[in-house]
Protein backbone atom coordinates (compact mmCIF):
# COMPACT_ATOMS: atom_id res chain seq x y z
CA UNK A 1 0.00 0.00 0.00
CA UNK A 2 1.00 3.37 -0.60
CA UNK A 3 2.54 5.78 2.22
CA UNK A 4 1.66 8.73 0.82
CA UNK A 5 0.10 10.69 -2.00
CA UNK A 6 3.23 11.46 -4.00
CA UNK A 7 3.50 9.87 -7.60
CA UNK A 8 5.56 6.94 -7.90
CA UNK A 9 7.56 9.17 -10.35
CA UNK A 10 7.85 13.16 -11.04
CA UNK A 11 9.89 14.61 -13.77
CA UNK A 12 12.59 17.14 -12.64
CA UNK A 13 12.80 18.00 -16.23
CA UNK A 14 14.32 17.16 -19.38
CA UNK A 15 16.86 17.97 -22.37
CA UNK A 16 17.87 16.37 -25.89
CA UNK A 17 21.12 14.83 -26.25
CA UNK A 18 20.69 14.37 -29.73
CA UNK A 19 18.58 15.45 -32.94
CA UNK A 20 19.36 15.03 -36.58
CA UNK A 21 16.97 15.77 -39.83
CA UNK A 22 18.36 14.70 -43.15
CA UNK A 23 17.23 14.14 -46.49
CA UNK A 24 20.66 13.05 -47.68
CA UNK A 25 20.40 10.00 -49.40
CA UNK A 26 23.60 8.56 -47.86
CA UNK A 27 22.25 9.42 -44.68
CA UNK A 28 19.15 7.67 -45.01
CA UNK A 29 20.44 4.44 -45.89
CA UNK A 30 21.53 4.15 -41.78
CA UNK A 31 17.72 4.46 -40.84
CA UNK A 32 15.93 1.39 -40.36
CA UNK A 33 12.32 1.91 -42.07
CA UNK A 34 9.32 3.07 -40.39
CA UNK A 35 9.90 4.48 -36.35
CA UNK A 36 11.92 3.08 -34.21
CA UNK A 37 11.51 3.70 -30.12
CA UNK A 38 13.96 2.47 -27.77
CA UNK A 39 13.59 3.24 -24.32
CA UNK A 40 15.80 2.53 -21.77
CA UNK A 41 16.41 3.86 -17.81
CA UNK A 42 19.31 3.80 -15.17
CA UNK A 43 19.70 4.54 -11.75
CA UNK A 44 21.22 6.36 -9.05
CA UNK A 45 23.17 4.40 -6.49
CA UNK A 46 20.69 5.60 -3.92
CA UNK A 47 17.49 4.74 -6.11
CA UNK A 48 15.99 8.24 -5.66
CA UNK A 49 17.24 9.45 -9.44
CA UNK A 50 16.71 8.22 -12.45
CA UNK A 51 17.45 8.85 -16.03
CA UNK A 52 15.19 7.73 -18.72
CA UNK A 53 16.50 7.91 -22.15
CA UNK A 54 14.29 7.42 -25.30
CA UNK A 55 15.56 7.20 -29.27
CA UNK A 56 13.10 7.56 -31.38
CA UNK A 57 13.82 7.40 -35.52
CA UNK A 58 11.84 7.21 -38.30
CA UNK A 59 12.16 7.09 -42.29
CA UNK A 60 9.39 9.53 -43.80
CA UNK A 61 8.97 7.80 -47.57
CA UNK A 62 9.15 11.00 -50.31
CA UNK A 63 5.80 11.89 -52.04
CA UNK A 64 5.46 13.69 -55.10
CA UNK A 65 5.69 16.80 -53.27
CA UNK A 66 8.64 15.45 -51.74
CA UNK A 67 12.03 14.17 -50.64
CA UNK A 68 13.19 10.94 -48.52
CA UNK A 69 13.28 12.23 -44.91
CA UNK A 70 14.98 10.22 -41.75
CA UNK A 71 14.62 12.10 -38.18
CA UNK A 72 16.49 10.98 -35.41
CA UNK A 73 16.42 12.11 -31.73
CA UNK A 74 17.87 10.96 -28.52
CA UNK A 75 16.22 12.81 -25.65
CA UNK A 76 16.96 12.26 -21.62
CA UNK A 77 13.65 12.94 -18.96
CA UNK A 78 15.17 12.94 -15.32
CA UNK A 79 12.91 11.62 -12.61
CA UNK A 80 12.46 11.36 -8.57
CA UNK A 81 12.06 7.90 -7.80
CA UNK A 82 9.18 7.89 -4.79
CA UNK A 83 10.59 6.16 -1.54
CA UNK A 84 7.19 3.95 -1.46
CA UNK A 85 8.98 2.24 -4.39
CA UNK A 86 12.78 2.20 -4.70
CA UNK A 87 13.18 -1.10 -3.15
CA UNK A 88 10.86 -2.71 -5.76
CA UNK A 89 12.94 -2.88 -8.98
CA UNK A 90 10.19 -4.56 -10.88
CA UNK A 91 7.64 -1.64 -9.86
CA UNK A 92 10.50 1.59 -10.55
CA UNK A 93 11.53 -0.27 -13.89
CA UNK A 94 7.37 -0.36 -14.91
CA UNK A 95 7.05 3.49 -13.26
CA UNK A 96 9.87 4.10 -15.41
CA UNK A 97 9.46 2.46 -18.56
CA UNK A 98 5.29 2.66 -19.03
CA UNK A 99 4.87 5.93 -16.90
CA UNK A 100 8.25 8.35 -17.81
CA UNK A 101 7.91 7.31 -21.49
CA UNK A 102 4.18 8.60 -21.06
CA UNK A 103 5.19 11.49 -19.83
CA UNK A 104 8.23 12.14 -22.37
CA UNK A 105 6.45 11.06 -25.78
CA UNK A 106 4.49 13.88 -26.27
CA UNK A 107 7.76 16.37 -26.09
CA UNK A 108 9.47 13.56 -28.58
CA UNK A 109 6.22 14.23 -31.04
CA UNK A 110 6.08 17.99 -30.84
CA UNK A 111 9.51 18.14 -31.18
CA UNK A 112 9.92 16.21 -34.68
CA UNK A 113 6.34 17.98 -35.47
CA UNK A 114 7.82 21.01 -35.69
CA UNK A 115 11.18 20.25 -37.02
CA UNK A 116 9.45 18.46 -40.14
CA UNK A 117 7.37 21.10 -40.71
CA UNK A 118 10.28 23.47 -41.11
CA UNK A 119 11.19 22.78 -44.87
CA UNK A 120 8.08 20.86 -45.96
CA UNK A 121 4.21 20.92 -46.09
CA UNK A 122 4.27 17.30 -44.96
CA UNK A 123 4.83 17.32 -41.08
CA UNK A 124 5.69 14.46 -39.27
CA UNK A 125 3.00 13.38 -36.85
CA UNK A 126 4.45 10.78 -34.52
CA UNK A 127 1.48 8.05 -34.05
CA UNK A 128 0.74 7.53 -30.41
CA UNK A 129 1.80 4.71 -28.45
CA UNK A 130 0.60 2.27 -25.98
CA UNK A 131 3.22 2.56 -23.24
CA UNK A 132 1.43 -0.12 -21.35
CA UNK A 133 3.06 -3.03 -23.84
CA UNK A 134 5.84 -1.60 -23.04
CA UNK A 135 7.36 -3.07 -19.61
CA UNK A 136 5.97 -6.40 -21.59
CA UNK A 137 8.62 -6.34 -24.18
Amino acid sequence: MKKNPEPYIKLNGYEIEDLNYTNNVETLKSYSEGFVFEPNFSLTKDKLHAKLTVKVSILVEKNSNSKNRGISMTINGFFSISEDIVNDEKKVAQSLIVNGTAILFPYVRSIISMISGLDSAQTVLLPTINTTDLFGN
